[in-house]
């Protein structure tokens, strides 16, 4: 009876400890499954007013020889802010949780468009549109939902230096002056 009673016992202690440790490490996976993005504040956009705004977390590769922000040839979008009507002269969007999806970077562009239109839709230079979470049928967008005024865009590991620059873990200002 006392042998059956301790089987029983170690039997029960393995399996809580087993399910605790299940648990345990599910959360932690849970956890590095998403990369949240700080806080981003625009600043001095008084010139925009009345224009939106849009911010786009992508993942893309920018050309050896360009400076320009436009030539980012963009794979994916991975997440998509705005569009917001500049009526302020700064402007605030919240973080984002983006997901991991193995060996890929969670994104490695911020792009900040300006445009006037109600949405924005990235196209690139050769005129193809990457995958984007806001679009099922490519054939649906209006031509009108790729233009743009203007186009700024932040290395993932830049907007990390401005954050620890700036000493305000998980928000980032940036000035569109």
């Amino acid at each position: 009876m006392k042998r059956m009673l301790r089987k029983a016992l170690t039997l029960l202690v393995f399996v809580t400890g087993t399910n605790l440790l299940t648990s345990t490490a599910n959360a932690a996976e849970n956890n590095a499954a998403f990369e949240k993005t700080p806080e981003i504040t625009l600043s001095e956009l008084g010139p925009l007013r009345g224009k939106k705004l849009s911010i786009l977390y992508v993942v893309g590769v920018k050309g050896l020889i360009t400076t320009e922000d436009l030539q980012i040839q963009v794979s994916e979008v991975k997440s998509a802010l705005g569009a917001s009507t500049v009526d302020n002269v700064t402007q605030v969007f919240s973080p984002v949780a983006i997901k991991r999806e193995g060996f890929r970077p969670t994104f490695n562009y911020l792009l900040i468009i300006v445009h006037n239109q109600d949405e924005f839709f990235w196209k690139n230079a050769d005129g193809g549109v990457p995958t984007d979470p806001r679009v099922g049928d490519v054939s649906t967008l209006k031509a009108k939902s790729f233009e743009f005024a203007e186009i700024v865009s932040i290395s993932r590991i830049e907007l990390r230096k401005m954050e620890q620059e700036q000493r305000t873990p998980g928000k980032v200002e940036i000035s569109l002056n």
